[in-house]
């Protein structure tokens, strides 16, 4: 077995933005989720793909206890039954830590099957729930947001992983600046 060279491993890690940045982040898909939408099956879910996009680059840097809370202020803004949002947020939380270190192996494409998957889990499940409480459901909010979801993880795992490597960049670039 070949085993890579340090120098190979030091340019392949990323470093996680700073915990404020982070935050920001998941602060401006709150406030993006509620905004008013004039139909609600059209409305992409922000807020769960960055919770998913920062737990597949970073597993546990949204934790459950976290994706449960921003859940519960899902509830109250849109008036779902309590704790919808939060349990969804949860089993994305959940998922994305999961499958973590199995997407690794896998292109692009295969990853971003194994997201929409996921996605359409946890509101398959969250869709049951709702029905079980006032017997509405639709598939075709289902398949819309399972798209929409993934197309919005696609875009913000770019984005996230684009920040982490902007930010090892000016570590490397200060500490080569500090060296004589």
């Amino acid at each position: 077995m070949v085993r890579p060279s340090r120098a190979s491993l030091e340019r392949t890690l990323i470093t996680l933005p700073s915990l404020r940045v982070r935050g920001l982040t998941l602060v401006v898909a709150l406030l993006f989720n509620l905004l008013p939408w004039p139909n609600p099956v059209w409305a992409p879910d922000v807020l769960g793909a960055a919770i998913v996009a920062w737990n597949l680059l970073s597993p546990g840097s949204v934790g459950l206890a976290l994706a449960w809370v921003l859940g519960l202020a899902m509830d109250v803004q849109r008036g779902t039954p309590l704790g919808l949002y939060a349990l969804s947020y949860c089993l994305l939380s959940f998922g994305s830590i999961a499958l973590h270190r199995r997407l690794t192996g896998f292109s692009m494409g295969g990853r971003i099957a194994h997201v929409a998957g996921l996605f359409a889990t946890v509101l398959i499940i969250a869709m049951f729930a709702r029905m079980i409480m006032d017997g509405r459901w639709s598939l075709m909010l289902v398949v819309a947001q399972t798209a929409l979801g993934t197309l919005l993880w696609v875009v913000l795992r770019t984005a996230f992983y684009r920040l982490s490597l902007r930010r090892r960049r000016t570590q490397r670039l200060r500490t080569e600046s500090m060296t004589p």
